[in-house]
């Protein structure tokens, strides 16, 4: 039971550290993709709204402008990746809603994969601008502490 636990605060410390990167590195690479190649993205933009083109690159736009505060671990970037991720999430429900027309599997079972991806994603993000901020304002040593102490 204890390994378990060391397990589990192993991985949470190692996701306190790089979390923030690999929500950036995956904006990185979707932002890119939403502005070279916008046909990728435009069937799952909600049927509803307008201009979904125009939608995919102001969201390519966003992705981008939260990897570059995320790779300089700005608190603001933490915040505003997890607001992007709820507003883009209701597109990956569409796409998997979507793809259940198609008669490929693969593309039916991948769409249905990245909708909950979208979960571990926002935690990650929410909690890179907790981290960005924690690395920013340590936290003052404790007064009750004697020198030796550890």
């Amino acid at each position: 039971m204890v390994r378990e636990t060391d397990d589990v605060q192993r991985l949470v410390t190692i996701l306190n550290l790089y979390g923030a990167w690999i929500v950036a590195a995956a904006f990185s690479v979707s932002g890119v993709i939403h502005l070279f190649d916008p046909r990728e993205f435009t069937p799952i933009v909600p049927h509803f709204l307008p201009f979904s083109t125009g939608l995919v690159y102001a969201s390519g736009v966003a992705e981008l402008i939260c990897a570059y505060g995320l790779w300089r671990r700005q608190r603001w970037a933490g915040i505003a990746a997890t607001a992007l991720l709820l507003a883009i999430w209701p597109a990956n429900l569409q796409a998997a809603v979507t793809a259940q027309n198609s008669n490929e599997l693969s593309n039916q079972v991948i769409s249905w994969i990245r909708f909950p991806i979208q979960i571990p994603l926002i935690w990650l993000a929410l909690r890179s601008g907790r981290s960005a901020a924690a690395d920013h304002h340590p936290k003052p040593p404790s007064p009750l502490r004697h020198k030796g102490q550890a």
